[in-house]
């Protein structure tokens, strides 16, 4: 579960407890752009090693990936330092602040495993109960994520909000 005070600006299906935290109950994920063709990928490449009783770098990097994306579905948002707990791995995330027109709306999840890829997993919250992954890339450059990668997650979000708009 995921907890934060109540004063908190962060929303989401969630509870109250007589402390006044919030406790967010899982959110609904949803796959959309290139993402289910990424896992695809990270499940084939799985299968050529262990049938080629090859070194276990995707096996690590598997397990690292479902457990930070179960990790994103209770609590999508960045956290603290003091928030991180005693998790190995805790997600990469961060709020995409340049390069796009939904400023605020767009977070980006990194993972970097040496010998593998940089990848990025651009993703919004919808509607307050739901983590939409919206596009995938190996980033290959240092700095800021550029408009050319954050355009297919751009077109995803606005055919999302078309089909369910936004809440305020």
């Amino acid at each position: 579960l995921c907890f934060f005070s109540f004063n908190s600006t962060k929303k989401a299906n969630s509870v109250i407890d007589s402390k006044g935290i919030v406790i967010v109950e899982k959110y609904k994920l949803e796959y959309r752009g290139n993402v289910k063709e990424f896992e695809d990928y990270i499940l084939d490449n799985l299968r050529r090693e262990q049938e080629q009783g090859q070194s276990l770098r995707w096996s690590k990097f598997v397990e690292v990936y479902a457990r930070q994306l179960a990790i994103i579905q209770e609590c999508p948002y960045p956290e603290t330092e003091s928030e991180l707990g005693n998790d190995e791995t805790p997600p990469s995330i961060k709020l995409i602040d340049q390069n796009t027109e939904y400023v605020g709306s767009f977070y980006r999840w990194g993972l970097h495993v040496v010998g593998i890829g940089n990848f990025r997993v651009i993703f919004c919250i919808h509607n307050y109960y739901k983590v939409v992954l919206l596009h995938q890339f190996d980033k290959k450059y240092n700095g800021a994520i550029r408009k050319e990668d954050l355009t297919p997650a751009e077109a995803e979000y606005e055919r999302l909000c078309y089909e369910e708009p936004q809440r305020n």
